[in-house]
């Protein structure tokens, strides 16, 4: 094709290849130049920006500091800080420690540590819960056990078994803290009324089984001290709590005679509830008359009390066994009305101890009434016995019902004869003995060699309510 020249336009003529080589060699120079310029302009740029953007972090963070004085939060978001206004404290909240436990403990008001985690943290600190513990708890006077100064706050008995059963609730109330409460309330106890009356502690490092005549130990009584420290006390408690726990029985008693003979002091310890008794008796006469005693109780619950429900149903374990056995025993009931569900919660509890097969924690919840026909006398075929036939058998449980469900159960799992006849001498219990699915499982594993089969056939048969007879 013919090239088309337009007219007026100049065209300059293209340089030879030696001329055209040093020219692009200069542009290309000219180009890196500029570059490193700019990439020097741009670190400077950020570094000063990020210099200025630190400087005014300071800034807010020192304006934050003097505002409060308190550490607060600052929120960083694209490059820019946002600080977080600063929360006021309230008039309760700025008061000092030393203020607040006072008022605490004098309210008796649980909602006041749950208000603010400010007062929560005031709050939390031992002292605080030992000495709440000592206000509520322990009941000084055995006779009169509704305590002037808990009614005269609040109001009731049964309101002041509803605070117990709030603080037996709370997740600090361990068997730990409560045994330490215990410990500590037996000492002070002891240690007062011995340094009030001065009867002087004498070494009781002797067995805890009072003879066969039932007479006065003799304690080396000319090496008594004549005032009572705590130390001592408690160092006693300790090592006598620790063999009770391994041999028993839970409530001890001990007796001695001072040098002269003329006075007896026999002191009695329940180490399960803090119970402790202590009476001085005049035998310088024919007659043996009473002088002093002083009954008291570190761990009392009023009525209205409730089980917490955390200690009805498993994993079960020989510590929350121990911890359960010292609540009910201390007086604290659950709630057999329906308006809770504490029934349904001990009876799921009593299905775990029966798959563990943890005897311990079916003692617990169904107690043993004592009775070797099993309950099975009844005309009717049915059993009822309730938790206020209890007390005549000696024995405290928490008092859940033994149906016929939960009997069936037993069954259904395999339990051992041992369970079945639990459940059977339970002190609660409401199971219909004339049912045959019973009579038809205990036929089935007597036919099978199951000793399980055998005793309910016999015990069934014995009460004449045998199905197939």
């Amino acid at each position: 094709m013919t090239p088309v020249r337009v007219r007026g336009k100049k065209y300059r003529k293209k340089p030879t290849a030696s001329a055209q080589q040093p020219r692009e060699d200069g542009r290309a120079s000219l180009r890196k130049n500029q570059k490193q310029t700019k990439s020097k302009n741009s670190k400077l740029e950020s570094s000063s920006d990020s210099q200025k953007n630190q400087k005014q972090l300071k800034r807010k963070k020192s304006k934050l500091k003097s505002s409060s004085g308190s550490r607060k939060r600052v929120r960083v978001q694209d490059d820019r800080a946002v600080a977080q206004p600063a929360k006021a404290l309230s008039a309760l909240e700025s008061l000092p420690v030393e203020v607040l436990e006072p008022i605490f403990l004098q309210s008796l008001n649980l909602s006041m540590p749950r208000a603010s985690n400010v007062l929560g943290r005031k709050l939390a600190s031992r002292h605080v819960k030992s000495n709440l513990f000592m206000t509520v708890f322990p009941s000084k006077h055995h006779e009169m056990r509704n305590e002037p100064y808990l009614l005269e706050i609040l109001g009731s008995e049964p309101a002041i078994g509803r605070l117990q059963s709030q603080m037996l609730a709370l997740k600090w109330m361990t068997s730990d803290f409560l045994q330490s409460m215990l410990e500590e309330y037996t000492a002070r106890t002891i240690v007062h009324f011995f340094n009030q009356h001065e009867l002087g502690w004498v070494d009781l490092e002797r067995p805890l089984q009072v003879d066969e005549a039932h007479l006065p130990r003799q304690f080396d009584v000319s090496t008594a001290s004549k005032e009572v420290t705590v130390e001592p006390v408690r160092s006693f408690y300790k090592k006598h709590y620790s063999r009770v726990i391994i041999y028993g029985p839970m409530e001890q008693q001990w007796s001695w005679m001072n040098e002269s003979g003329s006075k007896k002091v026999t002191m009695g310890i329940n180490f399960r509830d803090g119970h402790f008794s202590i009476t001085v008796s005049d035998t310088s006469e024919n007659e043996t008359s009473i002088i002093l005693r002083h009954e008291s109780s570190a761990l009392y619950c009023h009525s209205g009390c409730r089980i917490p429900q955390k200690l009805l149903h498993g994993p079960w374990s020989d510590a929350k066994c121990e911890h359960l056995e010292r609540i009910f025993s201390a007086g604290a009931k659950i709630d057999f009305t329906g308006a809770t569900t504490d029934e349904e919660v001990a009876a799921g509890g009593l299905r775990e101890a029966m798959t563990q097969n943890h005897v311990r924690a079916m003692h617990a919840l169904i107690g043993r009434a004592g009775i070797r026909e099993c309950k099975l006398m009844e005309k009717d075929g049915r059993s009822s016995f309730f938790p206020e036939r209890a007390e005549a058998f000696g024995h405290l449980c928490v008092g859940v019902v033994v149906t016929t469900e939960l009997f069936k159960f037993a069954l259904d799992n395999e339990c051992p004869v041992f369970t079945l006849w639990s459940l059977a001498d339970a002190m609660n219990i409401r199971v219909n003995w004339k049912d045959k699915a019973l009579s038809r499982w205990a036929l089935k594993k007597k036919h099978e060699g199951d000793e399980r089969g055998q005793w309910l056939w016999d015990s069934l048969s014995y009460a004449g309510h045998n199905s197939f007879d």
